[in-house]
């Protein structure tokens, strides 16, 4: 879709609407802006993007520039045409030059729950780590339950388990829901006949249960061979 808009000097600039009807998936939206060089006067247009009325991206483009912007990721579940926010939102003003170190608060490799699939789970994890390249770069590191930070293997992709348990640790807010069972273990049964089976492709990546260990359970191994 391309929108142009255009207004003399002050005043809003309007706004558009578009509908789409989208399966149920995972979605974000790009989308490009640009700014015109005016002589003598403050460029001040902004974007601003919603999603049923939640903002999901805000950009201001310097003078005589354009820029991309890629909101952050959002779900669509249930009938065609329903959608809720995306998680970890963050706005940020693009200009001219690179933008770095934007903290959204999201983790691809956190895993907070023992669900079969969706944010959170084991089978994301996988699938994140099996599309996500650059692990060369990585130097990953935690705090456990004792509030020591350890460092995690470097240039590797590793699971960093969270389940909650009976009692809140650092990290994770109180009043979760317990997720382990009466020993104290976090329990993964992967819906396979459903879902498929949990297939990790990436030579790279660790599922690593000692960092539900050091958050207050008894797991203690690594698992895998070759592709851990």
């Amino acid at each position: 879709m391309q929108i142009g808009s255009g207004a003399g000097a002050g005043g809003t600039y309007g706004s558009f609407q578009q509908t789409i009807q989208l399966p149920a998936g995972t979605y974000s939206i790009r989308f490009l802006t640009a700014q015109r060089t005016n002589n003598g006067r403050v460029d001040n247009l902004t974007v601003s993007v919603l999603l049923n009325g939640v903002q999901i991206g805000l950009v201001t483009p310097s003078s005589g520039t354009y820029v991309s912007f890629t909101t952050s990721a959002f779900s669509v579940s249930g009938a065609s045409q329903a959608s809720v926010a995306g998680l970890s939102q963050v706005p940020v003003t693009v200009s001219s030059t690179s933008v770095t170190d934007v903290d959204f608060g999201y983790n691809f490799d956190v895993i907070t729950n023992t669900n079969d699939s969706g944010i959170g789970s084991l089978r994301q994890f996988i699938a994140n780590s099996n599309a996500l390249s650059g692990e060369s770069s990585l130097a990953q590191v935690y705090t456990n339950a004792s509030g020591i930070t350890t460092a995690l293997a470097t240039s590797k992709e590793s699971s960093i388990f969270m389940v909650p348990g009976p009692t809140a640790v650092p990290g994770l807010r109180s009043g979760l829901t317990n997720q382990l069972n009466t020993s104290g273990v976090a329990v993964f049964t992967p819906a396979t006949a459903t879902n498929g089976a949990l297939i990790v492709t990436d030579a790279n990546t660790i599922i690593d249960g000692t960092t539900q260990t050091r958050n207050s359970n008894t797991n203690n191994v690594t698992l895998g061979t070759g592709a851990q």
